[in-house]
């Protein structure tokens, strides 16, 4: 298993030896694929990137899926304090069940409600990091949910691609925005092992 930059998936590929690795013999194909490309942004971006600390606090959106699980488990060894918002009923229930997660910390992802449950649950302070990987109003309120000095990690590239304005003013709150591309990252990478 590995990485290439020119495709997403592929029987075979020219690769560079540095991005290839064995997969375990436990793992199946399946594991091998979810665990390189989840686990790999996790790392990136909170660890490599926003430099993730322990017991810091931290909103994970989407916690359900793959990515949001791998930053949970992450999160869990790290002690943070795990808020996550979810698209359904049924995915709440699962993050309760699989991770412990307490119900007054998952919040929806269909509206902005979560900003004002944050708020209050850190009383006004927000968040030390926030996952990102919601669009449009719920990335801005998703924003005002970082605290002072927090770090702000931009997985989705649709308000990128847009080119989408941000409040300048929190800037002044020293808040860092890293907006994360592992592809990105990979052909610098290779670019410079050549």
């Amino acid at each position: 298993m590995g990485f290439d930059i020119t495709r997403c998936f592929a029987s075979s590929i020219n690769a560079n030896e540095n991005f290839v690795t064995h997969i375990p013999e436990h793992w199946s194909m399946d594991d091998a694929i979810t665990i390189l490309s989840t686990y790999s942004t996790v790392w990136y971006g909170l660890i490599e990137r926003a430099n993730l600390k322990r017991n810091e606090s931290i909103l994970i959106h989407s916690g359900a899926g793959g990515v949001g699980q791998s930053a949970i488990i992450i999160c869990q060894y790290y002690n943070c304090d795990i808020y996550v918002t979810v698209g359904t009923e049924e995915k709440k229930q699962f993050l309760m069940n699989e991770y412990n997660i307490p119900e007054n910390k998952i919040f929806s992802s269909r509206d902005i409600v979560f900003k004002q449950k944050i708020k209050q649950l850190t009383k006004g302070k927000g968040v030390d990091l926030v996952l990102n990987s919601l669009t449009g109003d719920k990335l801005d309120a998703s924003y005002e949910c970082v605290a002072n000095r927090g770090r702000f990690v931009e997985l989705g590239k649709y308000d990128q691609v847009l080119n989408k304005q941000i409040g300048m003013f929190d800037f002044l709150r020293d808040i860092s925005f890293i907006g994360v591309a592992v592809d990105m990252c990979l052909f610098e990478t290779q670019d410079f092992a050549v």
